[in-house]
């Protein structure tokens, strides 16, 4: 566990309204409301006249430069003091931007966490695959799964030799819940979780050596020795995509989530009278 997750907290009660909805739907559901309270707090947080005083401003360099574009040396001034304003305005506005952005950024390792993947479903086939360093002969028959869970069942292994140096399992999903693999090569023993839902539910896709970013978030506690082995324990989620695609692209959800903050920004600044 890392530092960050303390905040999936906040994150399943943003969600919990949302738990029987498709993953974009609910991602649009957490959009508007980080939006809407990331704005609120903006207007408390800043001088709104002074703001709204600086944009006029700006606006008025910017119409009298329309109407002396041919006159040089006053395009120079009016630019000169329109960049002041600017800077003005990101001088007022940085601080209390930082306040509401810096929340923002770090809620996304749990967001990452619920919308990257989607859970495995009942009667689906989930490929479980263990990366190894390098792929010994009769390795694929030493390497165990020694533990498996009743809500999933083996349906068979995939030794793969040569350059992949990967040994895999296809296991097929009974039961909702959270499972723990356990895997045995001689006397190391290795973990990594299955989760199967219908709902969006937390998970990892993938443990690996553990690095900066899993000291600040991280859902299962088993690791990997750095250099060891195994180089990394992957489950074969299905990767989420918007439903609605931009001439043929179909974007995640980061893009998705940057999207729709967007549109919500433009649209909700002028009905909340942030400036």
């Amino acid at each position: 566990m890392g530092i960050l997750n303390i905040l999936d907290y906040p994150v399943g009660l943003l969600l919990y309204p949302f738990h029987g909805f498709h993953p974009f739907l609910a991602l649009v559901g957490v959009c508007v409301l980080i939006t809407c309270v990331g704005m609120v707090a903006y207007k408390k947080l800043t001088d709104q006249e002074a703001l709204k005083h600086i944009q006029d401003q700006i606006k008025i360099r910017l119409m009298e430069m329309r109407l002396r574009q041919h006159t040089i040396g006053e395009l120079i001034r009016l630019q000169n003091e329109g960049l002041a304003w600017n800077f003005r305005y990101l001088k007022t506005a940085f601080l209390p931007s930082l306040v509401i952005f810096v929340p923002m950024v770090l809620l996304l390792p749990s967001l990452d966490a619920r919308f990257a993947y989607a859970p495995a479903r009942v009667g689906t086939i989930v490929p479980v695959e263990v990366v190894l360093s390098d792929m010994k002969k009769g390795m694929e028959h030493e390497f165990k799964l020694e533990s498996l869970p009743k809500g999933l069942e083996l349906i068979e292994k995939d030794g793969r030799v040569g350059t992949q140096n990967v040994i895999g399992w296809y296991l097929r999903a009974l039961e909702n819940g959270v499972y723990t693999l356990k895997f045995r090569y001689g006397e190391k023993t290795f973990e990594k979780q299955v989760v199967v839902s219908d709902k969006i539910q937390p998970l990892q896709w993938e443990i690996k050596p553990p690095g900066l970013p899993d000291t600040l978030y991280s859902l299962e506690s088993s690791t990997l020795e750095e250099g060891a082995m195994v180089q990394a324990i992957t489950v074969g989620y299905k990767k989420v995509y918007s439903p609605f695609g931009i001439f043929g692209w179909y974007p995640d959800w980061i893009y998705s989530f940057l999207i729709i903050f967007l549109i919500l920004f433009f649209v909700l600044r002028p009905v909340m009278k942030v400036h």
